[in-house]
Protein backbone atom coordinates (compact mmCIF):
# COMPACT_ATOMS: atom_id res chain seq x y z
CA UNK A 1 0.00 0.00 0.00
CA UNK A 2 0.66 3.69 -0.90
CA UNK A 3 2.66 4.96 2.64
CA UNK A 4 3.42 1.86 4.17
CA UNK A 5 6.99 0.07 4.98
CA UNK A 6 8.00 -2.75 3.13
CA UNK A 7 11.36 -5.19 4.32
CA UNK A 8 13.07 -6.52 1.12
CA UNK A 9 15.79 -9.17 1.53
CA UNK A 10 17.97 -9.62 -1.52
CA UNK A 11 20.61 -11.75 -2.17
CA UNK A 12 23.28 -10.91 -4.77
CA UNK A 13 26.80 -13.19 -3.39
CA UNK A 14 27.89 -9.44 -2.71
CA UNK A 15 27.44 -9.43 1.08
CA UNK A 16 25.77 -6.46 2.26
CA UNK A 17 26.52 -4.25 -0.46
CA UNK A 18 24.20 -1.67 -1.70
CA UNK A 19 25.97 -0.55 -4.62
CA UNK A 20 26.14 -4.46 -5.93
CA UNK A 21 22.63 -5.02 -5.42
CA UNK A 22 21.78 -1.82 -6.98
CA UNK A 23 23.51 -2.82 -10.17
CA UNK A 24 21.79 -6.17 -10.69
CA UNK A 25 18.51 -5.81 -9.79
CA UNK A 26 18.68 -2.37 -12.24
CA UNK A 27 15.62 -0.22 -12.44
CA UNK A 28 13.58 -2.04 -10.12
CA UNK A 29 15.64 -1.52 -7.05
CA UNK A 30 15.77 2.47 -7.46
CA UNK A 31 12.03 2.24 -7.16
CA UNK A 32 12.12 -0.15 -4.18
CA UNK A 33 15.13 1.35 -1.89
CA UNK A 34 16.87 4.35 -3.09
CA UNK A 35 20.28 4.62 -1.21
CA UNK A 36 20.75 8.44 -2.21
CA UNK A 37 17.18 8.96 -0.60
CA UNK A 38 15.60 10.57 -3.95
CA UNK A 39 12.31 11.00 -3.79
CA UNK A 40 10.76 7.31 -4.28
CA UNK A 41 8.10 7.84 -8.26
CA UNK A 42 6.10 4.70 -6.99
CA UNK A 43 4.99 5.96 -3.82
CA UNK A 44 4.10 9.11 -4.67
CA UNK A 45 0.15 9.70 -4.86
CA UNK A 46 -0.78 11.25 -8.07
CA UNK A 47 -3.69 13.70 -7.68
CA UNK A 48 -6.58 13.03 -9.74
CA UNK A 49 -8.14 14.94 -12.61
CA UNK A 50 -10.70 17.41 -11.54
CA UNK A 51 -13.94 17.24 -12.86
CA UNK A 52 -15.37 20.90 -13.11
CA UNK A 53 -18.65 19.34 -15.23
CA UNK A 54 -20.90 20.59 -18.04
CA UNK A 55 -23.40 23.62 -17.92
CA UNK A 56 -26.76 22.98 -19.58
CA UNK A 57 -30.40 23.26 -20.07
CA UNK A 58 -32.77 20.44 -18.02
CA UNK A 59 -34.58 20.41 -21.16
CA UNK A 60 -34.20 21.65 -24.81
CA UNK A 61 -38.47 22.96 -24.95
CA UNK A 62 -41.20 24.16 -22.39
CA UNK A 63 -43.92 26.17 -22.79
CA UNK A 64 -45.84 29.28 -20.70
CA UNK A 65 -49.53 30.49 -20.85
CA UNK A 66 -49.48 34.04 -21.85
CA UNK A 67 -51.00 34.99 -18.26
CA UNK A 68 -48.91 33.54 -16.03
CA UNK A 69 -46.63 36.44 -15.46
CA UNK A 70 -43.45 34.71 -15.47
CA UNK A 71 -41.16 31.31 -16.87
CA UNK A 72 -38.46 29.98 -15.46
CA UNK A 73 -35.95 27.99 -17.28
CA UNK A 74 -33.34 25.84 -15.24
CA UNK A 75 -29.97 25.17 -16.02
CA UNK A 76 -28.13 22.37 -14.21
CA UNK A 77 -24.14 21.58 -13.46
CA UNK A 78 -24.00 18.09 -14.50
CA UNK A 79 -20.73 15.14 -14.57
CA UNK A 80 -18.65 17.18 -11.68
CA UNK A 81 -18.43 20.09 -9.41
CA UNK A 82 -14.68 20.76 -8.99
CA UNK A 83 -13.69 24.80 -8.90
CA UNK A 84 -15.85 27.85 -9.74
CA UNK A 85 -17.82 28.18 -12.65
CA UNK A 86 -20.48 30.25 -14.45
CA UNK A 87 -22.21 30.82 -17.75
CA UNK A 88 -24.03 33.65 -19.49
CA UNK A 89 -27.73 33.73 -20.67
CA UNK A 90 -29.58 35.84 -23.23
CA UNK A 91 -33.00 35.74 -24.54
CA UNK A 92 -33.82 36.06 -28.38
CA UNK A 93 -36.27 36.42 -30.79
CA UNK A 94 -38.26 33.62 -32.29
CA UNK A 95 -42.01 34.27 -33.47
CA UNK A 96 -42.47 36.35 -30.09
CA UNK A 97 -40.72 39.88 -29.58
CA UNK A 98 -38.95 40.80 -27.10
CA UNK A 99 -40.58 43.91 -25.38
CA UNK A 100 -44.21 43.09 -27.06
CA UNK A 101 -44.55 39.59 -25.82
CA UNK A 102 -41.49 38.94 -23.12
CA UNK A 103 -39.02 40.98 -21.38
CA UNK A 104 -35.65 40.72 -22.41
CA UNK A 105 -33.25 39.52 -20.34
CA UNK A 106 -29.25 38.48 -20.12
CA UNK A 107 -27.04 37.73 -17.48
CA UNK A 108 -24.23 35.20 -16.03
CA UNK A 109 -24.94 32.59 -13.30
CA UNK A 110 -22.53 30.87 -11.38
CA UNK A 111 -21.76 28.34 -9.17
CA UNK A 112 -19.58 28.12 -6.19
CA UNK A 113 -16.28 24.74 -5.65
CA UNK A 114 -18.18 21.71 -5.22
CA UNK A 115 -21.35 23.57 -6.35
CA UNK A 116 -24.13 21.29 -8.23
CA UNK A 117 -27.26 22.61 -7.26
CA UNK A 118 -29.74 24.21 -10.05
CA UNK A 119 -29.87 27.47 -11.31
CA UNK A 120 -32.46 29.24 -12.71
CA UNK A 121 -33.32 32.09 -15.14
CA UNK A 122 -37.28 34.01 -14.45
CA UNK A 123 -38.35 35.67 -17.61
CA UNK A 124 -41.50 38.08 -17.32
CA UNK A 125 -44.04 37.18 -19.85
CA UNK A 126 -46.14 39.89 -21.40
CA UNK A 127 -49.85 39.91 -21.93
CA UNK A 128 -51.94 41.32 -24.54
CA UNK A 129 -55.82 41.24 -25.33
CA UNK A 130 -54.71 40.74 -29.25
CA UNK A 131 -54.97 37.24 -30.71
CA UNK A 132 -51.62 36.30 -31.79
CA UNK A 133 -51.61 32.47 -32.08
CA UNK A 134 -48.94 30.75 -29.72
CA UNK A 135 -45.52 32.54 -30.48
CA UNK A 136 -41.94 31.13 -29.10
CA UNK A 137 -38.87 32.99 -28.15
CA UNK A 138 -35.05 31.51 -26.90
CA UNK A 139 -32.75 31.23 -24.02
CA UNK A 140 -29.30 30.65 -24.97
CA UNK A 141 -25.92 29.51 -23.00
CA UNK A 142 -22.72 30.92 -24.12
CA UNK A 143 -19.26 32.03 -22.62
CA UNK A 144 -19.14 29.34 -20.08
CA UNK A 145 -16.15 29.60 -17.34
CA UNK A 146 -14.74 27.07 -15.07
CA UNK A 147 -16.38 24.14 -16.60
CA UNK A 148 -17.96 23.03 -20.25
CA UNK A 149 -21.15 23.93 -22.53
CA UNK A 150 -23.05 21.40 -22.41
CA UNK A 151 -26.78 20.08 -24.13
CA UNK A 152 -29.08 21.29 -24.71
CA UNK A 153 -27.30 24.75 -24.29
CA UNK A 154 -30.43 26.52 -25.94
CA UNK A 155 -34.32 26.44 -24.46
CA UNK A 156 -37.05 27.06 -26.77
CA UNK A 157 -40.10 28.76 -24.69
CA UNK A 158 -43.39 28.79 -26.14
CA UNK A 159 -46.09 31.41 -25.02
CA UNK A 160 -49.67 29.93 -25.11
CA UNK A 161 -52.04 32.28 -26.46
CA UNK A 162 -54.55 32.65 -24.20
CA UNK A 163 -57.07 35.10 -26.38
CA UNK A 164 -59.62 33.16 -29.00
CA UNK A 165 -59.46 33.19 -32.43
CA UNK A 166 -61.53 36.09 -34.59
CA UNK A 167 -63.01 35.17 -36.96
CA UNK A 168 -61.54 34.96 -40.19
CA UNK A 169 -64.58 36.38 -42.25
CA UNK A 170 -67.67 38.40 -41.57
CA UNK A 171 -70.14 39.36 -43.34
CA UNK A 172 -71.37 43.02 -41.85
CA UNK A 173 -73.58 44.18 -45.01
CA UNK A 174 -76.03 42.76 -44.65
CA UNK A 175 -75.93 41.80 -40.47
CA UNK A 176 -78.17 38.74 -41.33
CA UNK A 177 -80.77 37.61 -43.97
CA UNK A 178 -82.97 39.85 -45.31
CA UNK A 179 -85.68 40.95 -47.81
CA UNK A 180 -85.68 43.06 -50.84
CA UNK A 181 -88.25 44.10 -53.23
CA UNK A 182 -89.14 42.93 -56.74
CA UNK A 183 -86.88 46.34 -58.24
CA UNK A 184 -83.49 45.14 -56.36
CA UNK A 185 -81.79 42.94 -58.84
CA UNK A 186 -78.29 43.90 -57.51
CA UNK A 187 -76.56 44.23 -53.87
CA UNK A 188 -73.31 45.18 -52.89
CA UNK A 189 -72.46 43.08 -50.06
CA UNK A 190 -69.60 43.62 -47.71
CA UNK A 191 -67.40 42.11 -44.86
CA UNK A 192 -64.26 42.17 -42.72
CA UNK A 193 -61.54 39.30 -43.47
CA UNK A 194 -58.51 38.45 -41.50
CA UNK A 195 -56.58 39.28 -45.06
CA UNK A 196 -53.11 37.96 -44.19
CA UNK A 197 -53.97 34.67 -43.63
CA UNK A 198 -56.20 34.23 -47.00
CA UNK A 199 -54.26 34.54 -50.80
CA UNK A 200 -57.82 34.90 -52.33
CA UNK A 201 -61.44 35.61 -52.04
CA UNK A 202 -64.62 35.31 -53.94
CA UNK A 203 -68.54 35.17 -54.02
CA UNK A 204 -71.48 32.95 -55.31
CA UNK A 205 -75.22 33.10 -55.49
CA UNK A 206 -76.76 29.50 -56.16
CA UNK A 207 -79.88 30.80 -57.70
CA UNK A 208 -78.06 32.69 -59.94
CA UNK A 209 -75.23 29.92 -60.37
CA UNK A 210 -72.86 32.88 -61.04
CA UNK A 211 -69.58 34.05 -58.56
CA UNK A 212 -66.70 36.32 -58.98
CA UNK A 213 -63.44 37.24 -57.45
CA UNK A 214 -63.60 39.76 -54.64
CA UNK A 215 -60.50 41.95 -54.14
CA UNK A 216 -58.42 40.72 -51.39
CA UNK A 217 -58.87 43.24 -48.54
CA UNK A 218 -59.56 43.75 -44.49
CA UNK A 219 -62.39 45.38 -45.23
CA UNK A 220 -63.92 44.15 -48.77
CA UNK A 221 -66.55 44.43 -50.56
CA UNK A 222 -68.18 42.38 -53.19
CA UNK A 223 -70.57 45.27 -55.55
CA UNK A 224 -73.23 44.76 -57.71
CA UNK A 225 -74.12 40.43 -56.67
CA UNK A 226 -77.05 39.86 -59.14
CA UNK A 227 -79.93 39.03 -57.47
CA UNK A 228 -82.86 36.29 -59.25
CA UNK A 229 -86.50 36.52 -58.11
CA UNK A 230 -86.80 34.04 -55.13
CA UNK A 231 -84.18 32.87 -52.20
CA UNK A 232 -80.91 34.22 -53.41
CA UNK A 233 -77.98 32.56 -50.80
CA UNK A 234 -74.84 34.59 -51.10
CA UNK A 235 -71.86 32.67 -49.98
CA UNK A 236 -68.52 34.33 -49.74
CA UNK A 237 -65.42 32.47 -49.67
CA UNK A 238 -62.07 32.96 -48.81
CA UNK A 239 -58.81 30.45 -49.96
CA UNK A 240 -55.19 29.64 -49.06
CA UNK A 241 -52.89 27.28 -51.19
CA UNK A 242 -50.86 25.81 -48.33
CA UNK A 243 -47.68 23.48 -48.26
CA UNK A 244 -48.15 20.27 -46.11
CA UNK A 245 -46.56 17.45 -45.61
CA UNK A 246 -47.97 14.76 -47.75
CA UNK A 247 -46.46 10.67 -46.92
CA UNK A 248 -44.71 9.00 -50.25
CA UNK A 249 -44.22 5.92 -48.39
CA UNK A 250 -45.86 4.59 -45.03
CA UNK A 251 -46.63 1.49 -43.51
CA UNK A 252 -48.39 0.30 -39.72
CA UNK A 253 -47.96 -2.95 -37.85
CA UNK A 254 -51.02 -3.91 -38.29
CA UNK A 255 -50.93 -4.27 -41.55
CA UNK A 256 -52.45 -7.65 -43.33
CA UNK A 257 -48.91 -8.48 -44.66
CA UNK A 258 -47.32 -9.24 -40.62
CA UNK A 259 -50.22 -11.39 -39.69
CA UNK A 260 -49.11 -14.55 -38.23
CA UNK A 261 -44.93 -14.06 -38.45
CA UNK A 262 -42.83 -10.72 -39.35
CA UNK A 263 -40.12 -11.87 -41.32
CA UNK A 264 -37.51 -10.87 -43.76
CA UNK A 265 -38.42 -9.91 -47.28
CA UNK A 266 -41.93 -8.83 -46.25
CA UNK A 267 -43.17 -5.62 -48.22
CA UNK A 268 -46.18 -3.85 -46.00
CA UNK A 269 -47.50 -0.38 -46.78
CA UNK A 270 -46.17 1.32 -49.61
CA UNK A 271 -43.57 3.37 -50.90
CA UNK A 272 -40.52 1.40 -48.88
CA UNK A 273 -38.19 -1.24 -49.78
CA UNK A 274 -38.55 -5.15 -48.14
CA UNK A 275 -37.54 -5.53 -44.53
CA UNK A 276 -34.10 -6.93 -43.90
CA UNK A 277 -33.93 -8.24 -40.20
CA UNK A 278 -30.89 -9.67 -38.31
CA UNK A 279 -30.74 -11.49 -34.73
CA UNK A 280 -28.98 -13.74 -32.76
CA UNK A 281 -29.73 -16.77 -30.99
CA UNK A 282 -31.54 -15.33 -27.94
CA UNK A 283 -32.96 -12.39 -29.75
CA UNK A 284 -36.12 -12.04 -32.19
CA UNK A 285 -39.19 -10.31 -33.63
CA UNK A 286 -42.84 -10.06 -33.38
CA UNK A 287 -45.92 -7.78 -33.84
CA UNK A 288 -48.54 -6.92 -31.10
CA UNK A 289 -50.76 -3.79 -30.94
CA UNK A 290 -47.65 -1.40 -29.58
CA UNK A 291 -46.60 -2.07 -32.96
CA UNK A 292 -43.44 -4.27 -34.51
CA UNK A 293 -41.59 -5.53 -31.51
CA UNK A 294 -37.69 -6.37 -31.24
CA UNK A 295 -36.62 -8.49 -27.54
CA UNK A 296 -32.86 -9.25 -27.43
CA UNK A 297 -31.19 -10.42 -24.07
CA UNK A 298 -27.93 -11.49 -23.09
CA UNK A 299 -25.59 -10.24 -25.21
CA UNK A 300 -27.71 -10.52 -28.11
CA UNK A 301 -28.56 -8.17 -30.91
CA UNK A 302 -32.27 -7.82 -33.14
CA UNK A 303 -32.28 -5.52 -35.86
CA UNK A 304 -34.64 -4.59 -38.03
CA UNK A 305 -33.85 -2.38 -42.03
CA UNK A 306 -36.07 -0.63 -44.41
CA UNK A 307 -34.64 0.84 -46.59
CA UNK A 308 -36.15 3.62 -49.05
CA UNK A 309 -37.05 3.31 -52.89
CA UNK A 310 -35.03 6.59 -53.31
CA UNK A 311 -32.65 8.13 -50.81
CA UNK A 312 -33.93 10.93 -49.02
CA UNK A 313 -33.76 14.62 -50.23
CA UNK A 314 -33.87 17.66 -48.93
CA UNK A 315 -37.18 19.25 -47.39
CA UNK A 316 -38.05 15.66 -46.76
CA UNK A 317 -39.04 13.58 -43.85
CA UNK A 318 -38.58 10.88 -41.95
CA UNK A 319 -41.60 9.84 -38.63
CA UNK A 320 -41.54 6.37 -36.47
CA UNK A 321 -43.08 6.37 -33.57
CA UNK A 322 -41.17 4.44 -30.79
CA UNK A 323 -42.31 2.85 -27.48
CA UNK A 324 -39.71 1.37 -25.05
CA UNK A 325 -40.04 -0.10 -21.99
CA UNK A 326 -36.92 -0.95 -19.52
CA UNK A 327 -33.33 -1.14 -20.32
CA UNK A 328 -30.78 -3.43 -18.81
CA UNK A 329 -27.76 -0.95 -17.40
CA UNK A 330 -24.90 -1.63 -18.88
CA UNK A 331 -23.58 -2.09 -22.21
CA UNK A 332 -27.16 -2.37 -23.40
CA UNK A 333 -29.50 0.06 -25.99
CA UNK A 334 -32.47 0.49 -28.22
CA UNK A 335 -33.49 2.88 -31.10
CA UNK A 336 -33.73 3.81 -34.24
CA UNK A 337 -31.35 5.43 -36.87
CA UNK A 338 -30.79 6.50 -40.41
CA UNK A 339 -28.21 4.74 -42.79
CA UNK A 340 -26.58 6.32 -45.53
CA UNK A 341 -25.41 5.13 -48.85
CA UNK A 342 -22.00 3.61 -47.22
CA UNK A 343 -23.63 1.28 -45.07
CA UNK A 344 -22.90 4.17 -41.89
CA UNK A 345 -24.88 5.52 -38.99
CA UNK A 346 -25.76 8.96 -40.07
CA UNK A 347 -28.45 9.88 -37.14
CA UNK A 348 -29.23 7.89 -34.22
CA UNK A 349 -31.86 8.15 -31.28
CA UNK A 350 -31.50 6.04 -28.44
CA UNK A 351 -31.53 4.82 -25.26
CA UNK A 352 -28.57 3.00 -23.35
CA UNK A 353 -29.31 1.19 -19.89
CA UNK A 354 -27.85 3.14 -16.78
CA UNK A 355 -28.32 6.86 -18.76
CA UNK A 356 -31.05 9.03 -17.56
CA UNK A 357 -31.72 10.70 -20.98
CA UNK A 358 -32.21 9.52 -24.53
CA UNK A 359 -29.08 10.15 -26.81
CA UNK A 360 -28.62 12.11 -30.02
CA UNK A 361 -25.75 10.98 -32.53
CA UNK A 362 -24.66 12.37 -35.91
CA UNK A 363 -21.60 13.83 -37.85
CA UNK A 364 -21.40 16.75 -35.02
CA UNK A 365 -21.11 13.60 -32.32
CA UNK A 366 -22.80 12.27 -29.97
CA UNK A 367 -24.98 14.36 -27.04
CA UNK A 368 -27.69 14.38 -24.49
CA UNK A 369 -31.17 14.91 -25.56
CA UNK A 370 -32.31 16.82 -22.83
CA UNK A 371 -35.44 13.79 -23.24
CA UNK A 372 -35.70 11.53 -19.94
CA UNK A 373 -36.48 8.62 -19.94
CA UNK A 374 -40.06 7.26 -20.70
CA UNK A 375 -41.90 4.06 -21.36
CA UNK A 376 -44.95 6.01 -23.50
CA UNK A 377 -44.78 6.12 -26.89
CA UNK A 378 -42.77 9.20 -28.79
CA UNK A 379 -43.64 10.26 -32.00
CA UNK A 380 -40.12 10.93 -33.73
CA UNK A 381 -39.38 13.09 -37.27
CA UNK A 382 -36.27 13.96 -38.35
CA UNK A 383 -36.04 17.07 -41.09
CA UNK A 384 -33.56 17.21 -43.78
CA UNK A 385 -32.91 20.78 -44.45
CA UNK A 386 -30.04 20.78 -46.61
CA UNK A 387 -28.13 17.47 -48.18
CA UNK A 388 -26.00 17.75 -44.69
CA UNK A 389 -28.15 19.39 -42.08
CA UNK A 390 -31.06 18.09 -40.80
CA UNK A 391 -33.75 18.50 -37.89
CA UNK A 392 -35.45 16.23 -35.23
CA UNK A 393 -38.10 16.83 -33.33
CA UNK A 394 -39.33 14.88 -30.34
CA UNK A 395 -42.82 16.78 -29.52
CA UNK A 396 -42.35 19.92 -28.37
CA UNK A 397 -38.28 19.29 -28.28
CA UNK A 398 -36.09 19.95 -31.73
CA UNK A 399 -32.55 19.36 -32.31
CA UNK A 400 -30.57 20.16 -35.51
CA UNK A 401 -27.15 18.52 -36.44
CA UNK A 402 -25.19 17.32 -39.62
CA UNK A 403 -25.20 14.44 -41.32
CA UNK A 404 -23.44 11.97 -43.87
CA UNK A 405 -25.81 10.81 -46.69
CA UNK A 406 -27.06 10.08 -48.86
CA UNK A 407 -29.51 7.93 -46.95
CA UNK A 408 -31.36 4.88 -48.15
CA UNK A 409 -32.33 2.92 -45.02
CA UNK A 410 -33.87 3.59 -41.59
CA UNK A 411 -32.92 0.86 -38.68
CA UNK A 412 -34.20 -0.16 -35.47
CA UNK A 413 -32.58 -2.42 -32.95
CA UNK A 414 -32.62 -4.10 -29.53
CA UNK A 415 -29.04 -4.95 -28.11
CA UNK A 416 -29.75 -7.06 -25.00
CA UNK A 417 -32.38 -4.80 -23.48
CA UNK A 418 -33.29 -7.18 -21.04
CA UNK A 419 -35.43 -10.78 -20.93
CA UNK A 420 -39.35 -10.47 -20.54
CA UNK A 421 -41.74 -8.12 -21.96
CA UNK A 422 -41.12 -5.36 -19.72
CA UNK A 423 -37.62 -4.80 -21.74
CA UNK A 424 -39.16 -5.14 -25.06
CA UNK A 425 -38.80 -2.77 -27.92
CA UNK A 426 -41.39 -1.42 -30.10
CA UNK A 427 -41.52 1.38 -33.02
CA UNK A 428 -44.97 1.82 -35.73
CA UNK A 429 -46.25 3.55 -38.34
CA UNK A 430 -43.00 4.67 -40.48
CA UNK A 431 -43.64 7.34 -42.84
CA UNK A 432 -41.17 9.31 -45.51
CA UNK A 433 -43.05 12.87 -46.31
CA UNK A 434 -42.60 15.08 -49.09
CA UNK A 435 -43.65 18.75 -49.57
CA UNK A 436 -46.87 19.07 -51.35
CA UNK A 437 -50.29 21.20 -51.18
CA UNK A 438 -53.19 21.89 -50.63
CA UNK A 439 -55.78 24.51 -50.81
CA UNK A 440 -58.25 25.45 -47.66
CA UNK A 441 -60.96 27.63 -47.02
CA UNK A 442 -63.39 29.23 -44.96
CA UNK A 443 -66.80 30.78 -45.95
CA UNK A 444 -69.63 33.34 -45.03
CA UNK A 445 -73.17 33.06 -46.24
CA UNK A 446 -75.73 35.71 -46.38
CA UNK A 447 -80.07 34.95 -47.70
CA UNK A 448 -81.38 37.92 -49.55
CA UNK A 449 -84.86 37.04 -50.78
CA UNK A 450 -86.19 39.36 -53.74
CA UNK A 451 -90.02 39.66 -54.28
CA UNK A 452 -91.33 39.36 -57.60
CA UNK A 453 -91.04 42.21 -59.59
CA UNK A 454 -93.87 42.38 -61.56
CA UNK A 455 -97.19 44.47 -60.38
CA UNK A 456 -100.34 42.97 -59.72
CA UNK A 457 -102.80 43.25 -62.04
CA UNK A 458 -105.94 44.39 -59.52
CA UNK A 459 -108.91 44.31 -61.59
CA UNK A 460 -111.25 44.78 -58.52
CA UNK A 461 -111.42 47.12 -55.78
CA UNK A 462 -114.15 46.85 -53.43
CA UNK A 463 -114.42 49.35 -50.34
CA UNK A 464 -116.73 48.42 -47.78
CA UNK A 465 -118.65 50.87 -45.84
CA UNK A 466 -120.12 50.60 -42.68
CA UNK A 467 -118.98 51.24 -38.74
CA UNK A 468 -116.53 48.42 -39.25
CA UNK A 469 -115.00 49.43 -42.79
CA UNK A 470 -112.91 46.92 -44.99
CA UNK A 471 -111.41 46.65 -48.19
CA UNK A 472 -111.41 44.23 -50.94
CA UNK A 473 -108.65 43.56 -53.87
CA UNK A 474 -108.70 40.57 -56.60
CA UNK A 475 -105.55 39.91 -58.48
CA UNK A 476 -105.73 38.01 -61.63
CA UNK A 477 -102.51 36.56 -61.60
CA UNK A 478 -100.19 35.41 -58.79
CA UNK A 479 -96.70 33.99 -58.55
CA UNK A 480 -96.75 30.37 -56.97
CA UNK A 481 -94.52 30.41 -54.12
CA UNK A 482 -94.94 33.95 -53.26
CA UNK A 483 -96.92 35.48 -50.39
CA UNK A 484 -98.86 38.61 -51.27
CA UNK A 485 -100.04 41.11 -48.39
CA UNK A 486 -101.39 44.91 -47.93
CA UNK A 487 -99.35 47.62 -46.48
CA UNK A 488 -100.67 50.61 -45.36
CA UNK A 489 -99.20 53.67 -44.51
CA UNK A 490 -100.87 57.15 -43.55
CA UNK A 491 -98.08 58.65 -45.91
CA UNK A 492 -96.47 57.92 -48.99
CA UNK A 493 -92.94 58.65 -47.16
CA UNK A 494 -90.76 57.50 -45.87
CA UNK A 495 -91.27 54.04 -46.52
CA UNK A 496 -90.26 53.17 -43.14
CA UNK A 497 -93.54 54.19 -42.24
CA UNK A 498 -95.18 51.45 -44.08
CA UNK A 499 -96.74 48.19 -42.11
CA UNK A 500 -98.48 45.20 -42.88
CA UNK A 501 -101.80 44.69 -42.48
CA UNK A 502 -102.36 41.85 -40.31
CA UNK A 503 -104.23 38.97 -41.11
CA UNK A 504 -104.09 39.97 -45.07
CA UNK A 505 -101.49 37.67 -46.38
CA UNK A 506 -102.50 35.06 -48.94
CA UNK A 507 -100.45 32.49 -50.89
CA UNK A 508 -99.89 33.16 -54.55
CA UNK A 509 -101.30 30.08 -56.34
CA UNK A 510 -100.33 31.27 -60.29
CA UNK A 511 -103.90 32.44 -60.89
CA UNK A 512 -106.09 34.62 -59.29
CA UNK A 513 -106.36 35.80 -55.44
CA UNK A 514 -108.55 37.63 -53.57
CA UNK A 515 -106.93 40.29 -50.86
CA UNK A 516 -109.08 41.74 -47.81
CA UNK A 517 -109.26 44.07 -44.83
CA UNK A 518 -112.26 43.09 -42.44
CA UNK A 519 -110.75 45.77 -39.86
CA UNK A 520 -111.83 49.30 -39.35
CA UNK A 521 -110.86 51.43 -42.65
CA UNK A 522 -108.91 54.65 -41.99
CA UNK A 523 -109.61 57.00 -44.81
CA UNK A 524 -106.12 58.94 -44.48
CA UNK A 525 -103.83 55.64 -45.02
CA UNK A 526 -102.44 54.59 -48.30
CA UNK A 527 -103.12 50.66 -49.09
CA UNK A 528 -100.57 48.94 -51.19
CA UNK A 529 -99.46 45.17 -52.61
CA UNK A 530 -96.58 43.44 -51.21
CA UNK A 531 -94.98 39.78 -52.22
CA UNK A 532 -92.52 38.09 -50.44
Amino acid sequence: MVGDDIRIDIGCGHGHDEWAWSQRVGAAFHYLYNPWDEPNELLEESEPEPQPGKLEFSTAATNVAENAGTVWVFVNRVGGADGAASVNYATSNGTATAGSDYTAKSGILNWADQDNSQKYVDITILDDAVYEGDEVFYVNLSGVTGASLGSPNRIAVTILDNELPPPQLVITNPAGNISVGGEVTTYTVQGTLMANNWQGMFWSNNLTGSSNAIPLSANWTAANVPLNEGTNVITVTATNTQAIMEPIAEDIASNAAYLGDWLTGQNGGSGFGAWSLANNSEAGFFTSENGWGLWAHTNNLAEAIRPFVAPLAPGQQFQATLKNGWVLEGQQGVGMMLRNQQGADAIQFYFNGGDVEYQIEDADGGRNSGIPWTDMPQTVTITLLTTNSYELRVGSAVFSGTYNGPLVAARWWNWNGGEGSNYDFFFDDIKVLSLGSTVVSTSAVVTITRAASGVPNITNIQLQGGETGGLNLSLLTSQAGATYWLWESPTLFPSANWQKVTGSGRPGTGGAIDLSITNMLLPQNFYRVGIE
